[in-house]
């Protein structure tokens, strides 16, 4: 091999030698220098504030453990529930459901380990609307299928068949309604019953069966209705944003004789969701889409109702619910499965939010038996008490 070339290999082999050192010796170099953390700008305080408006206060759940305010529940129920009512006595509360059983429980055994209720059965139908009667012994059931009215007497204890109630009497609808019956609703004076649909008719009938009147409320649907605890008003909420009552009218004997219109509450922007009525009947409670709930003063002369005091809501969606506890003090409302007490302050005319708790399904309803809230879901009652408690209702025990 020719000199100059071995001295030209020699010599590059020597390079790539020397390079390869340098560059570990760089590389150690660098590993040996602390690592700097990487600096992020601060957020900008107009976006710190969007994202402190965002954060939501944490709701309490509805556990026994965690949530004081919840008294007990009845369940049972397999399939959903399509109606409820609690007797005037307060000794019971009713559900119906689709699974086709009617439940019947005793209150004052809620706190017990074996809740006692009545069971009645009802084959090859559902009831889809349930109430109690003035005297809280018989509790009206309107059959799907059948279309009819059933009056069950409740008992005050099993029969020869195990049983603890018993029909006692039954009057068809004869296709007075377009659609299912929703509601069904008796006076406190024992005078008429009320049933509704969802179409734009209510009826008015005789314990017994008898059509005495019917009404077209001229809305595109009917959606709640009550009668006032004094049997003096039948109140509406329709599809309108407009509440519309009519004035029962009795004869000189004391019997029904008509219903006239008599007066409407207005203030809500959209449809009206559900309505809810004071012991003494002087105030109406109801609850909108618009995102808002409104308590009326009914007891009012020239028939000019007025608003006596509101909540307007943030959460979108609106209201579902509202229930007015008996001595107008507290308000109940529900917006999903969110349930939120309100206390209304007269002194300043003010409303405080008292407690807000995450229910763990949505619910069917709302409705006060004394300080105590039954809140209706799909298989049963979660009953809470009162944050706000005050008087009980005249003649309750």
């Amino acid at each position: 091999m020719d000199s100059t070339v071995l001295i030209g290999i020699i010599v590059t082999l020597a390079l790539l030698v020397v390079a390869f050192f340098t560059y570990r010796a760089n590389s150690t170099s660098n590993d040996d220098k602390p690592i700097e953390p990487v600096k992020k700008e601060a957020p900008k305080a107009k976006e710190n504030k969007k994202k402190e408006e965002k954060k939501e206060v944490p709701h309490k759940k509805i556990t026994k453990e965690d949530t004081p305010l919840r008294v007990g529940a009845f369940k049972g129920h397999t399939g959903t529930v399509t109606s409820h009512a609690v007797s005037s006595d307060g000794k019971y509360a009713a559900t119906s459901s689709e699974d086709r059983t009617i439940k019947i429980w005793e209150i004052k055994t809620l706190k017990e380990s074996d809740i006692k209720s009545i069971h009645i059965p009802i084959p090859y139908d559902h009831a889809t609307a349930i109430c109690f009667t003035a005297d809280s012994r018989h509790l009206l059931v309107v059959l799907k299928e059948a279309e009819q009215v059933v009056a069950f007497k409740i008992l005050p204890k099993k029969d020869d068949k195990g049983k603890q109630y018993q029909e006692a009497h039954r009057f068809p609808l004869d296709k007075s309604h377009a659609g299912d019956v929703k509601q069904i609703a008796a006076s406190t004076n024992s005078k008429f019953v009320v049933t509704m649909s969802d179409d734009t008719k209510f009826n008015v009938w005789t314990i017994k069966g008898a059509l005495l009147h019917t009404v077209d409320t001229s809305s595109v649907k009917n959606n709640k209705f009550l009668i006032t605890p004094d049997s003096r008003f039948i109140a509406v909420a329709t599809w309108s944003s407009e509440v519309k009552l009519w004035e029962v009218l009795y004869d000189k004997e004391g019997n029904f004789k008509e219903v006239k219109k008599t007066m409407e509450l207005f203030g809500h922007s959209s449809t009206i969701h559900s309505i809810s009525v004071s012991a003494d009947a002087t105030k109406i409670a109801t609850c909108s889409k618009d995102h808002s709930w409104k308590v009326y003063n009914i007891n009012v002369k020239n028939n000019s109702p007025n608003i006596i005091f509101a909540h307007q809501g943030e959460k979108e969606g609106g209201y579902d619910h509202v229930g007015l506890s008996e001595d107008a003090r507290t308000v109940a409302t529900t917006q999903g499965n969110l349930l939120t007490f309100f206390r209304h302050n007269p002194g300043n005319n003010t409303v405080d939010s008292l407690d807000t708790v995450t229910l763990l399904n949505t619910p069917l309803g709302l409705e006060w038996n004394e300080d105590q809230l039954f809140v209706y879901f799909n298989q049963g009652i979660t009953v809470f008490s009162n944050p706000n408690p005050g008087t009980k209702k005249k003649g309750k025990k």
